[in-house]
């Protein structure tokens, strides 16, 4: 079950034109090399908790995007002179995406969101000065048994 969800996952971002690296962790340790192509989606996988009708898999997810800030003299109070907003704006879309398209249901497993926390803002997040969200989900699978997906 936990290779059907985590590539599930996997593949839902891959299909996201917006997201060009995708890394799956075993640390909360979210990968920011200066080498990775961004837009990065980090997934981690936390654990799994079962209940009498449902499998649940835990995640945090992390959307990045690399900061460009251009250096002046005055620096803009409003943050004109870098990309935050913009950075927001695409790693918001890509959330928002991903939670959307389970939420409606338009999958093959039948997967559905548990519990959803808020989807927390990074600025400046690591040493490859990344801005975005981070966000953990819980994704149910029925418990069918030994006949299960």
């Amino acid at each position: 079950m936990i290779n059907a969800i985590t590539l599930y996952v996997i593949e839902r971002f891959k299909s996201d034109e917006m997201v060009n690296t995708i890394t799956l962790n075993d640390r909360s340790i979210v990968d920011t090399k200066k080498e990775n192509i961004y837009t990065l989606v980090a997934i981690n996988f936390i654990d799994k908790v079962d209940t009498n009708d449902l499998y649940n898999y835990n995640f945090t997810i992390h959307v990045l995007q690399q900061r460009d800030s251009n250096r002046k003299l005055k620096p803009s109070k409003l943050m004109e002179d870098s990309n935050y907003i913009d950075n927001l704006a695409d790693t918001e879309s890509i959330c928002n995406k991903f939670i959307n398209y389970i939420r409606r249901m338009e999958i093959d497993l039948p997967l559905t969101i548990e519990n959803l926390s808020s989807i927390r803002s990074l600025s400046e997040y690591g040493v490859a000065n990344l801005d975005g969200f981070v966000f953990d989900i819980t994704l149910g699978l029925p418990n069918t048994g030994y006949c299960g997906v």
